[in-house]
């Protein structure tokens, strides 16, 4: 029954949607991102926010490439996007952008795997002990009904409930 699926397909038009993330993610004032909230001299302020913008374009097309991988529904939007943000005809001034927003991904995509690895490296280690950090705070796993053998502080006070990860239980 092929003819009852319904092909998938943006509700806006992606020149349109790439124009919105752009202008509400990248061009958009925030106050988070104000050199004075950082207390730096003045003389840095212009390349502080030079170089936020960039890491906020770069964080968009990133996000957009790895959308685009999973779902071919993003790539239009990818490729609007990447109009938006580079020229149409290869200069000196767009091929260094490009190298910049280049390095700029690539350190946010280190920046998000480090901060992954410590993100999953918890469980694995609750597995396998207890997870580091966590002993002197008394976490361990716990098997009782309420906690489904997830890390526990004991809040709910069940006697005999509670097991180090690696003891036998």
């Amino acid at each position: 029954m092929a003819w009852f699926k319904k092909k998938r397909s943006l509700r806006t038009s992606p020149i349109l949607l790439a124009d919105h993330l752009h202008q509400i993610l990248v061009e958009e004032d925030n106050p988070q991102a104000a050199p004075e909230k950082y207390h730096l001299p003045e003389a840095v302020h212009e390349h502080f926010r030079r170089k936020v913008l960039l890491y906020r374009e770069a964080n968009v097309l990133l996000a957009l490439l790895k959308w685009a991988k999973k779902d071919p529904l993003f790539e239009q939007l990818l490729q609007e996007y990447e109009r938006i943000l580079f020229p149409a005809s290869p200069t000196s001034a767009g091929v260094a952008k490009v190298e910049a927003v280049k390095a700029a991904m690539t350190d946010i995509d280190a920046l998000v795997q480090l901060n992954l690895q410590r993100r999953l490296s918890a469980p694995a280690n609750g597995v396998l002990g207890v997870v580091l950090g966590d002993r002197k705070r008394g976490k361990y796993l716990c098997n009782c009904h309420q906690c489904r053998n997830q890390l526990c502080t004991g809040t709910h006070r069940r006697v005999n409930t509670y097991s180090r990860p690696n003891e036998a239980r």
